[in-house]
C-alpha cells in the first residue's frame, strides 16, 4: 500500500476552525511533502475553502513535489524548504513581517 499524507482530511478539519467573520485576515498554512495518500488529494477540500482565506503551501524536504505544493496554494503563495531547521528560520521571518 502506498503511504502518504492525509492532506484533504487535514485541510477539511482546518477550515472548520476559521471564524465566519469576514473582517479579519485568514491564512491557512499547509505544511507537507506534497505527496498525499490515495484519495487525499487537496483539490476537492480546497474547493470548499471560502475565498477570503489565503492558502500558503509549504513543501518540506529534498524530494518535495513542487507542482503539488503550488496546486494547493492560492495566488501562487507557496514555498519550498529543505528541512525543518530551515522551516524554523522561515517561521521566524513570518513573525517579523
Amino acid at each position: 500500500m502506498k503511504e502518504g499524507t492525509f492532506t484533504a482530511t487535514a485541510i477539511t478539519e482546518a477550515l472548520k476552525l476559521f471564524p465566519t467573520s469576514s473582517d479579519i485576515t485568514k491564512v491557512l498554512f499547509i505544511i507537507t511533502d506534497g505527496d498525499p495518500a490515495p484519495g487525499q488529494e487537496p483539490g476537492p477540500a480546497l474547493a470548499t475553502a471560502p475565498s477570503d482565506i489565503m492558502v500558503y503551501g509549504i513543501g518540506v524536504g529534498a524530494g518535495v513535489k513542487k507542482e503539488n505544493i503550488k496546486a494547493m496554494s492560492t495566488q501562487g503563495l507557496y514555498f519550498t524548504i529543505s528541512d525543518y531547521h530551515e522551516f524554523k528560520q522561515f517561521a521566524e521571518m513570518l513573525k517579523e513581517n
